[in-house]
């Protein structure tokens, strides 16, 4: 998927219709400003890849990450570039935490109060497959496989 398209996904996820997006923007609610967030990250990802091979884009890069930290800092999020796959759905702005060494697969969602970190240093983070739902006030520090639905009181060891 291109990052238009990964957009695209990502907003009919948020609003299925284009009345609630309007409605959303014009009363700058949580949910419009939590799909902007995802927006920058998305196009922050794409400009980092791109960057690679041509520095040109490494302005647009860092464009797209301070809007991105900016927004999070409102919103309580703290989400390195490159550790979510396509599909994240955030439902509530509360802290969520995510160690930039851990790798979340597709069609995840987070209701919100959720730290993914690591029990072993840095580069032994959390790997999260596919579709799954994260409760409030998860806390992971371990491999999780697809399809699963977590409501953590505690952290698992």
């Amino acid at each position: 998927m291109n990052v238009n398209e990964i957009i695209k996904y990502e907003y009919n996820l948020y609003f299925p219709a284009a009345k609630p997006y309007i409605k959303e923007k014009l009363l700058d609610s949580d949910t419009y400003k939590i799909y902007k967030w995802q927006v920058a990250l998305r196009k922050e990802e794409y400009y980092l890849e791109l960057q690679k091979n041509n520095k040109f884009f490494l302005p647009l890069a860092f464009f797209y990450r301070r809007r991105k930290n900016k927004l999070g800092r409102a919103l309580g999020f703290d989400i390195p570039a490159g550790t979510i796959e396509p599909g994240l759905h955030i439902w509530h702005a509360s802290p969520v935490v995510i160690n930039p060494y851990a790798k979340i697969g597709k069609n995840v969602t987070i209701v919100g109060n959720l730290c993914v970190g690591s029990n072993k240093g840095n580069q032994a983070a959390a790997r999260i497959g596919d579709n799954c739902i994260f409760g409030w006030g998860g806390q992971l520090l371990v491999m999780l496989k697809f399809q699963t639905i977590a409501w953590l009181e505690q952290v698992p060891l």
